[in-house]
């Protein structure tokens, strides 16, 4: 069964790493978590650091949805992946890249930052809010369990009636960088997770000739299934190495896929840190609960941690509701999972070798 919480998950993958003869190195987050002790990233390498091309697999992008992105590199690492890897190629995998969210049960950091709308210039302007701006005073009301919170709903439900859910959810999704402690907030400075994994770029990739990364998501789909989604620009060389590596059923945000076209998306850090290797970055999303249930848990929690008390009743609710909307603790959900993962992961490391 796919570990507990954060604490578990990573007991367990520095046990499976180290069964399966992984290098192991962990960064440190500057900030302790709530219960005082250490939060990091952690980080496994498998074949020669001189290999040619590297498969990077991550989990804990949203912090969250680490829940289920563990189970699937556990099952990796258990189901032997990283058995007999050619000599040409190498396997590193990235466990919790937002170790706070992990921790806490929240999509967003430390910050209330979504990391993956974080990966954008901050140097240049932002992208209009106006569309979030309308929306922001409905996700984040003054109560839950009130007034304020039943006017909101309402307003919410008026607004899809008018201009359907889909606009809603683009409305949402897209990333905005003007309210902090609203939604999707993609910050007004790289993050610290953003800092790190450009390094991890550079230290894993930066003399091969390709690189894959597939970073485990959860949440959007229908239930069990796994939606792989490319923020690669159309006719871009990442767009065609991941049709390539990947084959033709990815999809792409905005068009094809249940995720919102955005800004601020991690693939995009791939070629600004390593130019000169041919990469392609895919998101591999598992279908959990519907998108309603979703949008539920998310305010709920953006509330809890701007508004709420730590320890009560209501933070102990909230936090099952976010459990329960990004990972499915079911052995056939989680069988099904890493069916998933090894099939995604198989297909990107032998296209890298072909």
């Amino acid at each position: 069964m796919f570990p507990a919480d954060y604490r578990a998950s990573r007991n367990a993958f520095f046990d499976a790493c180290r069964q399966a003869g992984g290098k192991m190195e962990s960064h440190e987050h500057p900030l302790r978590g709530a219960d005082g002790d250490v939060v990091a990233t952690d980080v496994a390498s498998f074949g020669a650091a001189s290999a040619s091309q590297v498969l990077m697999i991550v989990c804990g992008t949203h912090g969250v949805e680490g829940l289920c992105g563990s189970g699937m590199q556990l099952g990796l690492l258990q189901r032997g992946f990283c058995n007999r890897i050619p000599q040409q190629a190498r396997i590193v995998f990235v466990h919790a890249l937002n170790p706070h969210g992990f921790l806490e049960l929240r999509r967003t950091n430390e910050d209330n930052v979504d990391l993956n709308r974080n990966f954008i210039d901050h140097s240049c302007a932002y992208p209009d809010d106006a569309a979030y701006a309308e929306v922001h005073p409905m996700l984040v009301p003054a109560d839950w369990d009130g007034s304020a919170r039943r006017e909101a709903d309402a307003r919410i439900e008026e607004f899809v009636r008018i201009r359907g859910a889909s606009a809603l959810q683009a409305a949402i999704s897209r990333g905005q960088y003007t309210f902090s402690d609203g939604l999707f907030y993609g910050g007004r400075a790289p993050s610290w997770s953003n800092g790190l994994w450009r390094r991890l770029l550079q230290k894993y990739a930066a003399q091969a000739q390709s690189l894959a990364v597939v970073d485990f998501h959860s949440g959007l789909g229908r239930r069990g299934a796994c939606e792989l989604i490319s923020g690669a620009t159309a006719n871009s060389q990442e767009h065609r190495l991941a049709n390539t590596w990947f084959g033709d059923g990815i999809v792409f945000p905005g068009l094809t896929s249940t995720a919102p076209a955005a800004a601020g998306y991690m693939g995009s850090s791939l070629v600004e840190t390593l130019p000169e290797v041919a990469s392609a970055l895919v998101v591999a999303e598992i279908g959990t609960v519907s998108f309603d249930q979703i949008l539920l848990a998310l305010r709920a929690d953006n509330w809890l941690h701007a508004r709420g008390q730590r320890s009560s009743k209501q933070w102990r609710k909230i936090k099952a509701l976010m459990e329960e909307s990004f990972v499915g603790r079911d052995r056939p959900w989680q069988d099904e999972v890493v069916e998933h993962a090894a099939r995604v992961c198989g297909r990107a490391l032998a296209g890298l070798l072909t």
